[in-house]
């Protein structure tokens, strides 16, 4: 993928960044109990681990997910079981732990921004929404004084 297919609009880039942190701010991560794992529970999507599946689902769920990275996956498809919507984000347990929460919040963005399908202008909005979620978090523990925090 060429690099100037990430780029967005300013009044897009600013729409996603209000809605990435107003968002986080909505869902109490102002509290010093926040996590991400508890947001996305609380608002009715699964996180799951790839170790929690079999290589051979794992695959198939690849080919469905709207997210391109090989790192997560976001299933945000019909379901008539599920107020109308399956909604899972799963990240690759193997790497690195720092990238966990990046990753959780790319795929999470795909979701909150109502993406259904691949696409390269989906992708520069759901690192846009992640950059900005985590730099808020990131801000909100240092400003906020807070010793210990849970990613998730």
């Amino acid at each position: 993928m060429d690099r100037s297919e990430f780029v967005l609009a300013p009044w897009r880039s600013q729409e996603i960044i209000k809605k990435a942190v107003f968002g986080l701010i909505e869902a109490g991560a102002i509290e010093e109990d926040f996590s991400v794992s508890k947001m996305l529970a609380d608002k009715g999507i699964r996180l799951k681990a790839f170790s929690e599946f079999k290589k051979e689902n794992l695959e198939s769920l690849r080919k469905i997910s709207v997210s391109f990275r090989n790192d997560g996956l976001c299933l945000n498809c019909p379901d008539d079981d599920n107020d109308g919507r399956c909604r899972m984000v799963a990240y690759d347990d193997n790497v690195r732990e720092e990238t966990h929460c990046f990753v959780i919040l790319h795929e999470y963005g795909h979701i909150d921004l109502g993406h259904t399908q691949q696409s390269a202008v989906g992708e520069a909005e759901a690192i846009c929404y992640a950059t900005a979620a985590i730099v808020f978090l990131m801000l909100r523990k240092f400003f906020c004084g807070f010793n210990e925090y849970q990613w998730l």
